[in-house]
């Protein structure tokens, strides 16, 4: 999976509060009826708010791995940007949407789009 930090770096009453609202369940709703694909981390979100239903069920998915300590960071912000947030991202959409039998083509694709360089001389 994929995720994103928040790091407060003073310690003020407003810097508390959004800390405060970012690590509520409330956070995230705006995003969430945008449908711009914003996946909320915290298990305590209604996952009943989401309306698209193919988000819904990787948060579902996602927040049962939260749960059982399962959830772990992929690679994809190591890998070029053509592949990682491209290619490699869109597949594992993909690969919620169609499972585990898509893989194989899913990672040709990655495997495809990835920019080797050429040997120079």
């Amino acid at each position: 999976g994929a995720g994103a930090y928040v790091v407060a770096v003073t310690d003020r009453p407003e810097v508390r509060a959004v800390m405060k609202f970012i690590a509520s369940p409330d956070y995230g709703h705006a995003s969430v009826e945008a449908d711009i694909g914003f996946i909320p981390a915290n298990t305590r979100f209604d996952l009943d708010a989401i309306p698209n239903a193919t988000e819904r069920r990787i948060a579902e998915l996602t927040h049962a791995a939260l749960v059982a300590d399962g959830f772990r960071f992929d690679a994809s912000d190591m890998m070029p940007v053509e592949v990682g947030t491209g290619t490699f991202w869109a597949g594992m959409v993909d690969w919620f949407v169609d499972g585990p039998e898509a893989l194989d083509d899913i990672m040709a694709g990655s495997e495809a789009s990835w920019p080797y360089n050429e040997p120079a001389g």
